[in-house]
């Protein structure tokens, strides 16, 4: 959405617009009664106090030197919130010393949340590169310390003082192997067994599991609209997904509050809007709502960063949520937070539906609930 206007800025300072498009309310949201083109006081207060002081520099600049105004901005809409506006405008000195601008503002917001989206996306693939080489290594490592760790104590008397030490080892060794498969599900490097079955059937199986992770404070709700749609994924994987979502929603709720798990059908044509990088087929989402504390905006940018947690030490791995990260985009999906500080969160996950004929149930899966990561 853009909008047409026009800007004066008076030799002492005073600014107004003469002119505007009945958009540029819309963009900024009513005016309770005030008249920019008179007192531009209300208008500017909309700008983020951020940006309020660049923006006012920058038309500064432009009526000094008559060079073309541009900037990128946020405006506090009403009842819209943030948006993003880049305005640009040409100057041009009037009789009276002041200056005019005539120019536009563009809505830009759907522009700078995908630029921010792809950054975080490839700052976390380097990551991942990163991690996952790492993780190879030390895995490879690993097997040598635990299978000497076995040797040792397969030759090791029982009443042995030094078998305590073996024992120690061996489990931080089979700890420190399981924090690495997780970090090759990060970097999707880990083998995987996918089958064609409906995912709101998969869910309703792991529901007895999920409900052993959440405390009786906790009330879990199983929502499940998209019945008839399938999709190829490995059921294990997937169960570790929504593990670490229902650990990671539990953890959040400390005083307790209510759980919600859902499927639906989600339309191809409106999700690649959101996601550019998903094709426009259909797609099922499958989303996990809680009543917890939320995030911060900072929270949420590196939600998905490998060992970023928010826990006291020695409480979580911090890679809970990469996990999470890495199963969806090993499916061909995407994944989208929505949280806001005190007022719960909600992970949907997108994965893509499938035509082809439905496998047998999903029963057989495995559900034994594998260790809980914490984040």
């Amino acid at each position: 959405m853009g909008v047409f206007y026009a800007f004066r800025r008076d030799p002492d300072g005073r600014m107004t617009i003469p002119f505007m498009a009945p958009l540029l309310a819309t963009v900024f949201g009513a005016f309770n009664g005030a008249d920019p083109s008179r007192d531009t006081t209300e208008l500017f207060a909309r700008v983020h106090p951020d940006d309020r002081g660049p923006l006012v520099a920058a038309i500064a600049v432009s009526a000094t030197t008559l060079a073309p105004f541009q900037s990128d901005f946020r405006v506090l809409h009403p009842e819209k919130g943030e948006i993003w506006l880049a305005a640009r405008s040409t100057p041009s000195r009037q009789a009276d010393g002041s200056t005019l601008w005539f120019g536009h503002a563009l809505d830009i917001t759907a522009r700078v949340s995908l630029e921010a989206r792809y950054a975080q996306a490839q700052r976390l693939e380097a990551m991942g590169q990163l991690a996952g080489g790492i993780a190879h290594d030390f895995n490879n490592l690993l097997t040598v310390i635990i299978g000497n760790s076995d040797m040792l104590l397969a030759s090791t008397a029982s009443d042995h003082p030094d078998r305590r030490f073996l024992e120690d080892i061996l489990q931080a060794a089979r700890r420190a192997a399981s924090l690495t498969e997780r970090l090759l599900t990060f970097t999707r490097r880990n083998v995987w067994t996918p089958e064609v079955l409906r995912l709101s059937d998969l869910v309703r199986t792991l529901e007895p599991v999920l409900a052993r992770l959440l405390r009786e404070d906790i009330r879990l709700a199983l929502d499940l609209g998209a019945d008839n749609t399938r999709v190829r994924v490995d059921p294990g994987q997937i169960e570790l997904l929504l593990v670490n979502l229902v650990v990671n929603a539990r953890d959040a709720m400390p005083s307790g509050g209510s759980l919600t798990i859902s499927t639906a059908d989600a339309p191809g044509e409106v999700l690649h809007l959101r996601f550019p990088e998903l094709p426009p087929r259909p797609f099922v989402e499958l989303a996990v709502r809680d009543t917890g504390c939320g995030m911060t905006d900072d929270v949420k940018a590196r939600a998905f960063e490998p060992f970023f947690t928010t826990k006291p030490w020695g409480q979580g791995t911090g890679l809970g949520l990469p996990t999470v990260f890495g199963i969806v985009k090993a499916c061909g999906g995407a994944i989208d937070v929505e949280a806001t500080e005190g007022t719960g969160s909600t992970f949907r996950v997108f994965l893509p539906a499938i035509d082809h004929a439905v496998a047998p149930s999903p029963a057989g899966a495995g559900t034994g609930a594998p260790d809980t990561p914490r984040r």
